[in-house]
């Protein structure tokens, strides 16, 4: 079989990276296919209950490119320090955070939290007069002991310590996903489809608009980023991985797309074409090329996707959805 260019799974909090060590790394969550009985099947509410414990929500990678720590939701969340050479537990840390972990960040020296013997412990940040009370979405570290965090309404919060010292506001027009220190600067990427590029003070350098681009959308929103010299890489919610050269920010590259949410249910391929047709639960409808593994057109449904097929010529394409309806659409019609 041949791999086919595409992902289902949102491009979300486990950070984009240029590479770990030079090699290819396989993903801390491990899914194994077991056979059981069924009297001895989960019900649907454990099975929520399992999927609630497994989500990671949060990714950083340590300064000496072989620890990472990874950070869960759930009603017990905690946190994983794993080593990336043979995806083994390290570490756990438990017992601080109640509803789940949506960012970590290792600062320059490769510690975060505070070392007191054997045990961690930890401390709130104190957001005093200096800002609201905000949801933070993501983490960066510099030197000095100066902490940056990417907040909901679109700010961005300057820690000394534990203490919030500024803010500067308005440097999204909307959450900030994403956050990425490197020797050229710092690189954000937020809800509103921009990445915007920081110097090493934080003072901003430039702003790209994906959605303003040839390959942008309205609705696209930026999860994570990377930054090095003067490439990019941007993933966003619906699993597109973007390359952008800083010097030409205008022409970012897609170089890869993919369903988003929940599960992919419907595929089928062309009577005549070498095409292929997919529908999940993100409730979009994707026509694939199989000669260039490349996504030709999208429909979005207003429900989940659960069953897809080609009429006899390929001109008609059925589909099922969640909800028990069905729709029959017209090939040319997903094409426009």
């Amino acid at each position: 079989m041949r791999a086919f260019q595409g992902g289902h799974a949102q491009v979300g909090a486990p950070v984009l990276d240029t590479g770990i060590n030079g090699r290819c790394q396989e993903d801390a969550r491990t899914v194994r296919t077991v056979r059981t009985n069924r009297q001895d099947r989960p019900t649907k509410e454990q099975q929520q209950q399992q999927r609630e414990k497994k989500q990671l929500r949060g990714l950083a990678l340590h300064p000496d490119k072989i620890l990472v720590a990874t950070g869960q939701v759930g009603k017990e969340p905690y946190i994983c320090i794993w080593d990336s050479y043979n995806v083994q537990t390290v570490s756990i840390l438990k017992d601080v955070h109640t509803h789940g972990v949506a960012c970590l960040a290792f600062d320059s020296d490769g510690q975060f939290w505070t070392l007191c013997g054997n045990a961690l412990t930890a401390k709130r940040g104190i957001f005093g007069k200096t800002g609201d009370l905000q949801t933070i979405l993501c983490l960066a570290c510099a030197k000095e002991d100066i902490t940056y965090s990417g907040a909901l309404n679109g700010d961005i919060y300057v820690w000394k310590g534990l203490n919030l010292v500024r803010t500067i506001q308005g440097a999204h027009s909307a959450g900030i996903f994403s956050m990425y220190a490197c020797e050229e600067g710092f690189a954000t990427g937020g809800r509103d489809g921009c990445i915007r590029l920081w110097d090493t003070d934080f003072k901003p350098i430039t702003k790209i608009d994906l959605r303003e681009t040839e390959q942008g959308y309205k609705g696209l929103s930026i999860r994570s980023v990377c930054w090095k010299a003067d490439r990019l890489l941007a993933g966003t919610q619906d699993s597109e991985i973007f390359e952008v050269i800083v010097r030409e920010r205008d022409k970012p590259m897609l170089i890869l797309q993919g369903h988003c949410e929940g599960e992919l249910w419907g595929l089928a391929l062309h009577p005549k074409k070498p095409l292929a047709v997919t529908g999940s639960d993100d409730r979009s409808v994707r026509l694939w090329s199989l000669a260039d593994h490349a996504l030709i057109a999208r429909c979005n449904m207003e429900e989940a996707v659960r069953s897809v097929a080609f009429s006899p010529d390929g001109s008609q394409l059925a589909l099922g959805m969640k909800d028990g309806s069905f729709i029959v659409l017209r090939v040319r019609h997903v094409l426009d």
